[in-house]
């Protein structure tokens, strides 16, 4: 299954937002029609619609030209000025004018730290800063420490013996945005947004909204445009404590409710491999919680949490129905 959004108003919040050329358009009549590289690329080689933020966001906001994007081979995307401002692909060797982005904060968004965090919460091999960061955004810390192949997620308190680091003074390994070796620790601050509450019929859990369709079976395409159209997407599950609260959720719903399946955003993508898995909202998150036999088909395709099997995860055909459960950021439940 190839996966394409149904079509839907445009997300409430996004990553850059069309307001923002106006800073381009006052900068002068020279710079108004140029290229600028953003933050969005190809990370499926084979796939040129597999696109997603560098920065971990999961914003499914796109602004793209109407051919675009065209090539597996121009795989970075830039707003072109001489075409409204509309996004396309481009080679990424070439080289053009930039944007970058970070949180307003005293102390930014990333910092590099001399010292030893506690000991890691996840060791993976090539783990990537966007899955750390999922990882302990998960787990509701508001911090999180990377160096190559480990995961820290940290509380303010375990800066206490550790000291910023300019960047340049970082050595050793430093793949992907790490900026040192088991001397020193890139630490990123996750911004965890307040606790408030979701709008209902919306379960708030951390900074995330969840709903639940208690009366609406519907196939998994179905599901996903019911979801789309309320500003989310088919539930990404990022860790064990967000299934936790969607077991709980459930079972506080009532006894009917807790032996049937849902679906969840997370679908096979190669209909030849039956473990090639990815979730729909672009999440990079490897948490995982399949039955023991499960995935076992090329056929279905499409995952659930299968609540007479103590909401473990099968896959099933696409086209049966089922409840299912949507998801998006606290910070677009608001109008």
């Amino acid at each position: 299954m190839q996966w394409k959004s149904p079509g839907s108003p445009r997300p409430k919040k996004a990553r850059i937002s069309l307001s923002k050329f106006k800073t381009i358009q006052g900068m002068g009549s020279s710079l108004a029609r140029v290229r600028w590289l953003i933050g969005l690329y190809q990370y499926d080689p084979t796939d040129n619609k597999a696109y997603r933020w560098l920065d971990g966001s999961v914003s499914n906001f796109r602004n793209w030209m109407p051919t675009q994007p065209n090539s597996v081979y121009e795989r970075c995307a830039l707003l072109d000025g001489s075409n409204g401002y509309k996004w396309r692909d481009e080679i990424c060797s070439n080289r053009v004018l930039f944007i970058c982005r970070k949180d307003l904060e005293k102390e930014g968004s990333m910092n590099c730290f001399k010292g030893q965090p506690p000991n890691p919460s996840l060791e993976k091999k090539d783990i990537s800063v966007t899955e750390c960061l999922e990882h302990c955004r998960g787990l509701g810390y508001t911090l999180a420490g990377t160096i190559p192949d480990k995961c820290f997620c940290l509380k303010a308190d375990n800066l206490n013996n550790m000291e910023v680091a300019p960047r340049l003074e970082c050595n050793g390994n430093c793949q992907n945005q790490h900026c040192g070796n088991n001397n020193f620790v890139t630490i990123y601050n996750l911004n965890c947004a307040e606790k408030t509450k979701c709008d209902k019929p919306w379960r708030t859990f951390r900074s995330v909204c969840f709903l639940f369709s208690d009366t609406n079976n519907q196939k998994f395409e179905e599901a996903q445009s019911f979801c789309y159209k309320k500003g989310g997407f088919l539930a990404s599950i990022r860790s064990s404590a967000e299934h936790g609260f969607i077991i709980k959720t459930i079972q506080g719903m009532g006894s009917s409710y807790q032996r049937v399946r849902w679906f969840i955003g997370l679908y096979q993508y190669d209909p030849n491999d039956n473990k090639a898995y990815r979730w729909l909202d672009g999440s990079v998150s490897g948490f995982r919680n399949w039955m023991t036999s499960q995935p076992n088909s090329i056929y279905e395709r499409c995952a659930m949490l299968d609540g007479s099997n103590g909401f473990k995860w099968r896959d099933d055909v696409c086209t049966n129905r089922a409840l299912f459960i949507c998801r998006k950021d606290l910070d677009d439940s608001k109008e």
